[in-house]
């Protein structure tokens, strides 16, 4: 049985995104091409620097846009890490971010944001 009462940081990002009126799926719910813009975040996985007493999760926030509106891909980006910037220090930018990606599958450009959660071991 999973306990519920664990605020789960995942769902933090979801619902913080979600509040600010972002289309938000988790990886492998959004079906079909993409006509407006959306984010999928993706656990990335836990990270634990040698030396120190915490741990880092990391979450990748993949922001999309129609192949056919690329200038908005940036713009886009930019809104979401403003968002993101009301979750800090909870939620850290990694500043890693992947160059424009076109996804064929879905028929949207996509840009892929870092960011990371400490917690202390």
């Amino acid at each position: 049985v999973v306990n519920m009462s664990y605020p789960s940081p995942w769902k933090t990002l979801f619902n913080h995104l979600q509040n600010k009126g972002v289309m938000v799926f988790s990886p492998g719910q959004h079906q079909g091409e993409c006509t407006s813009p959306y984010v999928v975040i993706s656990n990335q996985g836990l990270n634990r620097p040698k030396s120190y007493s915490s741990t880092q999760t990391r979450y990748d926030l993949m922001c999309y846009v129609p192949q056919n509106r690329y200038s908005e891909l940036e713009p886009f980006v930019e809104q979401i890490k403003d968002y993101m910037r009301e979750l800090y220090p909870q939620f850290k930018p990694l500043n890693f971010e992947t160059g424009s990606f076109l996804d064929d599958t879905v028929k949207g450009h996509m840009i892929s944001i870092q960011y990371g959660l400490n917690r202390k071991l």
